[in-house]
């Protein structure tokens, strides 16, 4: 199958993504009604005659998708999560994240398949340390570090100060750091 470099018909895109595309939007949501809804508008924007095809529809729809996404916490009422979230800031067990970033990782070295081993360890590791995060963790972890979204939008989408965003991003960050320690010890 091409990768991406030659145009699909819609309905091959569509096979081919919207897997990965729903659960990038119920991780980012923490809804997965709300991420069916994203990933529909988004495949919706894809149908439109005026849109120029895209030469990589991967990157495209991942890049619409975040933007809908950010959209939708834009005007979704996070404060109405917030009273449910504090209780989960209390250290709890840690989970799976798998954050279905549309910025492919590194293709793994085949001349070294026990590092191409611990790498792809690593990154499950990782996936499942930021789903355990609490859902204002993750939200703030993720849309400021993974998708780069500035301080003030995250702020502002999240509703929460700047001091308080960075405290989310210092615990999410210290709670990586203990989930995933096993992979740099000698």
């Amino acid at each position: 199958m091409p990768d991406d470099a030659e145009a699909l018909p819609l309905a091959d895109v569509w096979r081919r993504h919207e897997a990965e595309l729903r659960a990038f939007a119920a991780r980012r949501l923490g809804d997965q009604d709300a991420a069916e809804e994203a990933v529909a508008d988004v495949f919706a924007a894809a149908c439109d005659p005026a849109l120029v095809t895209p030469t990589h529809w991967r990157g495209w729809l991942f890049t619409a998708l975040r933007r809908r996404i950010v959209d939708r916490l834009r005007h979704a009422n996070v404060a109405d999560r917030a009273e449910e979230e504090v209780a989960k800031l209390v250290r709890e067990p840690t989970g799976v994240f798998k954050d279905g970033f549309f910025v492919a990782r590194p293709k793994a070295w085949t001349g070294q398949p026990e590092a191409s081993a611990k790498a792809a360890e690593f990154w499950a590791d990782f996936d499942a340390a930021v789903d355990r995060l609490p859902m204002k963790m993750r939200q703030a972890f993720t849309l400021r570090e993974l998708d780069e979204v500035p301080t003030d939008e995250v702020c502002r989408l999240l509703s929460v100060t700047s001091g308080n965003l960075w405290t989310l991003i210092h615990r999410a960050r210290l709670r990586l750091k203990e989930d995933l320690a096993h992979h740099f010890e000698a």
